[in-house]
């Protein structure tokens, strides 16, 4: 116990031991919820950057993926008029070197698949996936995007443009 002149201005600064408890409840509740405020900040910006990326992601595997097509569309033209099958069955391997790429399709203008990335489908009628469907935020352009699901559950993005040689549909890649 203080005595003395100083002994009131202690027991001001001090208090009670229920004061000291009570204050610690509140500081320590004060703390908690600052401390879950920011928990919930960082995790919205994280959120939030999640978001951001996977957009950026999805619109950069889309630029590719149109990218990719358009130039085998650009690259078949003359093989497929001449019927260049080495030529057209060499751009279909260049396409299949990408990591992404499931299959690279090209074919006439009635369908008659003249290169495939399996070559056993060589000379086949190409019959697209009859599960597709239009892929959700992708741009109109001369390069279609529809997705299905492959054999093995994966979703696949098809994309598939024409073969034009001045300005004739001769063929069509996918």
């Amino acid at each position: 116990e203080v005595r003395g002149p100083r002994a009131g201005l202690l027991g001001k600064r001090m208090g009670t031991q229920t004061e000291i408890k009570t204050s610690l409840v509140h500081r320590s509740r004060r703390e908690l919820v600052t401390l879950v405020v920011l928990m919930l900040g960082f995790l919205a910006a994280s959120v939030a950057g999640s978001v951001a990326y996977s957009k950026k992601a999805r619109r950069d595997f889309f630029s590719t993926g149109q990218g990719i097509c358009t130039q085998m569309a650009e690259e078949s033209q003359e093989p497929l008029l001449a019927l260049d099958e080495l030529r057209l069955n060499d751009i279909t391997d260049h396409v299949m070197q990408n990591p992404s790429a499931v299959y690279a399709v090209l074919t006439d203008h009635d369908g008659l698949v003249r290169a495939h990335s399996d070559l056993k489908k060589l000379g086949t009628v190409y019959r697209p996936p009859t599960d597709t469907r239009p892929v959700e935020g992708a741009e109109k352009g001369e390069v279609s995007m529809r997705e299905h699901t492959g054999l093995d559950g994966s979703r696949i993005v098809e994309f598939t443009a024409p073969v034009r040689y001045s300005g004739l549909r001769i063929g069509q890649v996918y």
